[in-house]
């Protein structure tokens, strides 16, 4: 399973799933790029 999370804020602390994020970004904006550049490798 592939996962982006957002973590809009430093101070955040992500639920503490048994999964972790493939992409981990501050915002919604590069997103498309983020998954592009994940999927092209």
């Amino acid at each position: 399973m592939r996962t982006a999370w957002v973590k809009r804020s430093p101070e955040a602390i992500f639920d503490p799933w048994e999964i972790e994020p493939t992409i981990t970004l501050a915002g919604l904006e590069g997103l498309a790029k983020r998954i592009k550049k994940a999927h092209d490798a």
